[in-house]
């Protein structure tokens, strides 16, 4: 205020859309560029970017070191990017792409008979396996048969000898302890 006489200063922002260091909107291509200044306005504006508000082109080797402001698809090098895409299939692409693909597939095949002579392997060495656990339960069962025939025959000579010692001890008539006495006493017999 100077005397009484007072002054507003107001800036009046338009809207603010497509804004960018280098170009607001693009179809083309730009190359090798950078921004060092400010753009956009804070919370105001859309497609606000340091090179580009909106891109519909190409964008190489740019650089931006200025500060972006804006309220709605802000970016350091494009606000909005609307891709452009060019695929140039030259002969030698396809024809690479083929090559390889034919190498790919020859990879494949040589997997495929690695696995099924690994599965063959693996086959047989199992049926190995499986013989020799067979041959392990014959041997078994031929020692389990053995000792089976070999404790039958101890115990058909244990009950033999206990036999004879039993008729030896009833011929002699001989008591081998007295259990009163705990002496050794002949054996009365009674007829």
């Amino acid at each position: 205020s100077m005397g009484g006489i007072s002054l507003e200063e107001t800036i009046h922002v338009e809207k603010v859309n497509d804004a960018g260091g280098i170009t607001g909107y693009s179809l083309g291509k730009i190359l090798n560029c950078s921004n060092l200044g400010t753009i956009g306005y804070p919370h105001t504006g859309y497609n606000i970017g340091g090179i580009a508000g909106r891109q519909s082109g190409i964008i190489e080797q740019c650089q931006n070191h200025g500060r972006i402001r804006g309220r709605k698809d802000v970016g350091g090098i494009v606000g909005q990017f609307e891709p452009y895409i060019e695929i140039d299939y030259g002969e030698d692409t396809l024809g690479q792409l083929e090559d390889e693909l034919d190498q790919l597939s020859g990879m494949g095949d040589n997997l495929s008979r690695l696995l099924e002579q690994a599965g063959d392997t693996a086959s047989v060495n199992l049926d190995q396996v499986d013989k020799g656990m067979d041959r392990v339960k014959d041997i078994g069962e031929f020692y389990k048969d053995v000792l089976k025939r070999e404790n039958d025959g101890l115990n058909q000579d244990m009950d033999i000898s206990i036999e004879q010692i039993q008729y030896h001890m009833d011929r002699i008539n001989f008591d081998p302890v007295d259990r009163e006495s705990q002496s050794v006493r002949p054996r009365k017999r009674y007829a």
